[in-house]
């Protein structure tokens, strides 16, 4: 999928009662776009945090994408 494709899937809103939720919701809809690529995917959801969650991943946001999703998820899951 290009990145002007990517622009067509809407993800939900963040839960901020159940982010596991909400990630599994996310990466059941770019399987079902069929997004395979990892970088796409982490940039996707990155854009679609709240920004008070985003300012709680700032020092993660900074680091290589591949380590940076791996710390993400475990951020989120503990937000």
């Amino acid at each position: 999928m290009t990145t002007k494709d990517m622009s067509r899937i809407k993800l939900p809103a963040f839960i901020y009662d159940s982010p596991v939720t909400w990630w599994l919701t996310c990466d059941s809809i770019f399987s079902t776009y069929r997004i395979k690529n990892g970088t796409e995917k982490y940039n996707h959801l990155i854009a679609n945090l709240p920004a008070d969650v985003t300012s709680k991943l700032i020092h993660v946001l900074n680091t290589d994408v591949e380590e940076a999703a791996d710390v993400a998820v475990l951020i989120c899951i503990s937000a």
